[in-house]
């Protein structure tokens, strides 16, 4: 569950590798031949929105994602739903995010967030 009633905008949480690696070292996933990112994901409400994806760290690190991919405004419902992400033609063998997901919300209500089954599929 990814519970949010903060007082900006947005929050997110990033899957890193080495754990708070934001491009200054060395490391990552190496997901070579994963067709898709796969997860099922619902909102306690529904109509919560995230985004959802692979890669936040671009070329101005010395240690970029070597592949940078998300599905942004993706409507959650009340009801468990399955989400793919394709991957397929990007360059996955060094991720340092390997998976990466934000919401809106804050301003005084809470967003809450269910996710379950994250994988990469081959």
């Amino acid at each position: 569950r990814l519970r949010y009633n903060g007082e900006g905008g947005w929050v997110g949480v990033a899957w890193q590798h080495p754990a708070n690696n934001w491009g200054d070292q060395d490391g990552g996933f190496d997901l070579t031949g994963a067709r898709y990112l796969e997860l099922w994901a619902r909102g306690a409400f529904g109509g919560e929105r995230i985004a959802i994806g692979v890669g936040i760290i671009g070329g101005d690190k010395p240690f970029p994602d070597s592949a940078i991919s998300k599905t942004e405004n993706l409507k959650l419902t009340k009801s468990w739903r399955r989400y793919r992400i394709p991957l397929d033609r990007l360059d996955l063998s060094s991720l340092k995010t390997g998976f990466v997901i934000t919401t809106t919300g804050g301003q005084g209500s809470s967003v809450n967030v269910y996710l379950d089954s994250i994988r990469f599929v081959r």
